[in-house]
């Protein structure tokens, strides 16, 4: 019998896991069975059972994964070097408007942070995760405010908690009113970001 190679295993998670995100965040975590995801992997349940013994054990992966994408996206596009008003403009499309055209992502995040709120060991991870973005986010400011580019009297890890909730806030609106104009909530905070915080 072939040796299954650490790259085939790590593919065939992360089918896995790609397939029960898409099914939480259709139908939730509690209402989402496992030959739910089974069938959207289109794996058998032997297949799945190999590399997760159990549903919870899957949503546990699914947000800790999840999580880890969303800081290691934030710290990719945080560390280029892009003046204060381009890390803003590529945060509100990559982050915000990005939730425009993906209707299952904020389904997907309502159920985490519900799950956070139930689960001590998610609730840990995510509140890092949360943590590492405001830390983040609060540098990029920090840094505009040496360069001149925000407002010098502005409390940067407030402003960045501030963001942070604020696209928070966006996604439990579309959790339970998919029809919200996203472009004109982008615009509004543009204009709310460029009065109050940049100086352009």
């Amino acid at each position: 019998m072939p040796k299954v190679t650490e790259a085939h295993m790590q593919a065939r998670r992360e089918q896995i896991l790609a397939a029960a995100h898409a099914c939480f965040g259709r139908k939730g975590f509690h209402q989402t069975t496992m030959q739910d995801i089974c069938e959207a992997a289109e794996l058998s349940p032997g297949a799945v059972y190999r590399y997760f013994p159990s549903k919870e054990t899957i949503i546990a992966a699914c947000c800790q994964d999840g999580q880890a994408q969303v800081v290691e996206a934030v710290q990719q596009l945080f560390a280029q070097a892009l003046d204060t008003q381009a890390v803003i403009e590529a945060l509100l499309t990559e982050f915000f408007l990005h939730l425009e055209r993906s209707v299952p992502e904020v389904g997907a995040e309502m159920e985490m942070a519900a799950e956070a709120a139930r689960n001590p060991e998610i609730n840990a991870a995510y509140r890092e995760q949360r943590a590492t973005i405001v830390r983040e986010l609060a540098r990029v400011l920090r840094r505009g405010q040496e360069r001149g580019e925000v407002a010098a009297e502005i409390d940067v890890d407030a402003a960045a908690q501030v963001l942070l909730a604020t696209w928070q806030g966006l996604v439990m609106q579309l959790s339970s009113d998919p029809g919200i104009d996203v472009r004109s909530y982008v615009e509004a905070l543009r204009m709310i970001l460029e009065r109050g915080i940049l100086r352009v």
